[in-house]
């Protein structure tokens, strides 16, 4: 018996461990207290797990969201980030592209013209941590950026895929090949 006990544990302890969904969570989406029960984001880039600071992304609205800190800067990725709680804009650059955005408002401004964006970006604090995080609609900036977005949803997370495009600086432009 203790063999079996013994046995039953290592086949545990090396079993994959999947993303799970959490149980409500408390949080403040602009203010608002509400309970989050739906599906965590977790990022892929170029096939490897970005490091969300276990901060993963939400979904409202169809929309995944992720923190621009984690994801875009603190990432492979790589992009320069910054946020003015004064302005309440977030600023992610890579490349020949920028990109300032603003809470609660779907216009950004990438390269100096306006665009309409689907769904504006976001500030989210975790009730019980005090934890408070700007999130941005990923997909829109990773393919503003020039990369590759795709999304694939199970029962309980989203995974999005972002995928990395040749880049080659001459004159400086930028150009994306696949």
């Amino acid at each position: 018996l203790s063999y079996m006990v013994v046995f039953l544990f290592l086949l545990l302890a090396a079993a994959p461990v999947d993303h799970v969904q959490a149980a409500a969570l408390s949080i403040k989406v602009d203010g608002e207290s509400r309970k989050y029960t739906g599906k965590q984001v977790y990022i892929t880039y170029d096939g490897n797990d970005v490091n969300m600071k276990n901060t993963p992304g939400i979904v409202i609205n169809g929309t995944s969201y992720v923190s621009y800190k984690n994801v875009f800067g603190d990432s492979k990725i790589g992009a320069k980030v910054s946020y003015s709680s004064k302005k309440k804009t977030i600023t992610i650059s890579k490349y020949d592209t920028k990109i300032v955005m603003t809470l609660g408002s779907k216009t950004a401004v990438v390269n100096g013209k306006s665009v309409t964006m689907p769904n504006a970006p976001i500030k989210v604090t975790k009730d019980k941590k005090k934890v408070t995080k700007v999130l941005v609609p990923t997909e829109f900036v990773a393919k503003t950026l020039g990369y590759q977005y795709s999304w694939h949803a199970d029962a309980t997370t989203v995974t999005a895929e972002i995928v990395s495009r040749l880049a080659i600086k001459c004159d400086n432009k930028t150009s994306f090949y696949q």
